[in-house]
């Protein structure tokens, strides 16, 4: 990149968070994560589905395949959300992950089933599903976000006011409203906030990454 993302940008508050989930193939026997490691580790050969290499359901799952030592799932990365869950519905693959926001309408159509969520709390739109944490994996929170930053050196009063009115905006409740419908959870604090969530989603990422091997070319 021609610019540096340590050092272009002025952070001015945390939009969103983007929750992502484990998914099974509807035709398989699997129920809950529990099941899920279950086949993973059976030794049978299985597939996962994601949007793309290099994104938050393939660093997710590739970490998570570290933390466990788990001899799969094999990678299978789509083009887009869209044929990943087309090709899990079909049982192409026998698992996916990925945001919310993108197999909401898979789950209430009955063409994947929901085993987990990757973040650190469940989904509201999905009570019955336990995060990977509470599944037994510590420490385990992953998600892909929005945030609204500035080009560095941006005058702090305009930092301020761009913050006010968007922590206004998140706390108005048909904002809220349709946020969830879109798979998100408003976040809303200070300038200071995102920075530090910034600092520490850097490391964990910049982790995921040498887990999973991915790579830019």
């Amino acid at each position: 990149m021609p610019y540096d993302p340590e050092t272009a940008f002025s952070p001015v508050i945390h939009v969103v968070i983007n929750p992502v989930v484990i998914l099974g193939a509807p035709q398989r026997p699997e129920r809950s994560f529990a099941d899920f490691l279950a086949t993973v580790r059976s030794g049978r050969p299985v597939n996962y589905s994601t949007s793309g290499s290099g994104g938050a359901g393939h660093m997710a799952m590739e970490v998570l395949k570290a933390r466990l030592s788990l001899p799969g799932p094999q990678h299978v990365p789509f083009r887009g959300a869209g044929p990943s869950l087309q090709a899990l519905a079909g049982a192409q693959v026998e698992f996916a992950i990925e945001s919310i926001t993108s197999a909401a309408g898979s789950i209430s159509a009955g063409a994947a089933r929901p085993l987990a969520v990757t973040t650190s709390q469940r989904w509201r739109g999905l009570p019955d599903v336990p995060t990977v944490q509470e599944s037994g994996v510590p420490d385990f929170d992953f998600a892909s976000w929005t945030s609204f930053v500035y080009p560095r050196g941006v005058p702090a009063g305009a930092v301020l006011a761009l913050n006010s009115a968007t922590n206004l905006a998140l706390a108005k409740p048909d904002v809220q409203a349709r946020l969830f419908d879109l798979g998100a959870s408003p976040v809303g604090g200070t300038a200071e906030d995102l920075d530090r969530f910034i600092r520490s989603e850097r490391e964990k990422w910049r982790e995921a990454v040498r887990i999973s091997g991915a790579r830019a070319d």
